[in-house]
């Protein structure tokens, strides 16, 4: 689908369920997140409590409780400190409905995105971590435009996203995509874990060589590169519905002790090579269904 079509597809994008939909068609699109999840190895939560179990003492039944709770008080921590970092950047567009329609020509225009103004992000929550403070001050200073929650789309592909943090050059046609992370433990380029001493989880890291799955199978199973596949794509949605250039992918890890910025590398032929294994995929299976095979 050309740029031209794209300006004239809408799309809904519905707060409360988190899904996205073509309006005039009320196709559902895939969000980011869930492409991913296709080619991300799922734990085994029942089968690796009751080895921790028997390893470290308790039930199987105790040790997916305290994983939930765990899971649970991170999710709590990360929406909080997202929600006040988003309300720092001052709103700039429509009344934020638990239904909204964006276009392409609404993201080229800007007016679907909350604009930071360098007169109000001094006495934001930004204020809070003056690293990332001092970041954004730097981008303005460049001459970037900084907005909050832009969503992105591509109708061939039938993927969405919202990108939190978009930074726009209008008259280069540039974007830079920045977000931020909440994880409480670091982030590492390599799969592994933290190795146990006494059964207490110590700061010693142990590298272990497990994959993403196919079509992604040579990229290692973790955090940082799971981000970086994750802000690619943003990135790769936004190149080829607006006709932007990515200029730059970057990750401000908020970690209870400290904030940590990451220079990510745009992984374009990555995404590119898991959309097209994700379309075939989906093209051979709406065929077999209208045939009658299964």
């Amino acid at each position: 689908m050309n740029l031209k079509m794209m300006n004239k597809t809408k799309i809904n994008f519905n707060k409360e369920t988190h899904t996205y939909s073509v309006e005039e068609t009320g196709k559902i699109l895939t969000s980011v997140t869930q492409q991913l999840n296709k080619i991300t190895p799922v734990f085994d939560t029942y089968n690796q409590s009751i080895k921790y179990a028997a390893k470290h003492g308790n039930t199987p039944e105790y040790w997916r409780k305290e994983w939930k709770r765990i899971n649970k008080e991170s999710l709590i921590r990360g929406n909080e400190i997202h929600d006040k970092l988003d309300g720092s950047i001052s709103y700039n567009g429509e009344t934020k409905n638990a239904i909204s329609s964006f276009s392409v020509r609404n993201l080229l225009n800007c007016l679907n995105g909350n604009l930071l103004s360098k007169d109000n992000f001094y006495n934001t929550y930004l204020s809070t971590y003056p690293e990332i403070l001092k970041d954004f001050e730097k981008d303005l200073n460049d001459g970037w435009e900084i907005f909050s929650e832009i969503l992105v789309y591509n109708i061939d592909y039938l993927t969405a996203g919202t990108i939190d943090v978009p930074l726009i050059k209008k008259k280069e046609r540039k974007i830079k995509i920045k977000d931020w992370k909440t994880n409480k433990d670091d982030l590492h380029s390599v799969s592994g874990y933290y190795k146990k001493v006494n059964g207490i989880k110590s700061n010693i890291w142990v590298n272990k060589d497990e994959r993403l799955l196919y079509p992604l199978n040579y990229l290692q199973h973790c955090k940082l590169v799971l981000y970086e596949l994750q802000l690619s794509l943003y990135g790769f949605l936004a190149e080829t519905s607006c006709d932007l250039i990515v200029d730059g992918i970057e990750l401000w890890h908020i970690h209870p002790n400290y904030e940590k910025k990451y220079i990510l590398e745009y992984k374009k032929n990555d995404v590119i090579n898991l959309l097209n294994y994700l379309k075939n995929k989906n093209e051979i299976k709406s065929n077999k269904q209208v045939f009658g095979i299964f």
